[in-house]
């Protein structure tokens, strides 16, 4: 990683909060570390009470696309590829 880059970590599965404090119990640095936190919440599964991660269509279309998308964009992100998506 450069100096100035800003890594963006994407979870789907574990909130940020948990992931800061497993990085931090195992010495790990994460206070540089830009997240996207796509995991679901204890609300979602006391009102669905299932999880199948994301249906097709969430995924190829709008909402977490684009959630990920805009992040990319505010993070200091750089690739030698372009960012793409589908």
């Amino acid at each position: 990683m450069a100096v100035g880059e800003t890594p963006l970590f994407i979870t789907l599965g574990e909130p940020e909060a948990q992931l800061r404090a497993n990085a931090e119990t195992l010495g790990f640095d994460m206070e540089a570390m830009a997240f996207l936190d796509l995991s679901p919440s204890s609300e979602f599964f006391t009102e669905v009470q299932t999880y199948d991660i994301f249906s097709p269509s969430e995924v190829e279309r709008e909402p977490t696309t684009q959630k990920i998308i805009d992040r990319v964009q505010a993070v200091n992100f750089y690739s030698a590829a372009p960012l793409r998506i589908g």
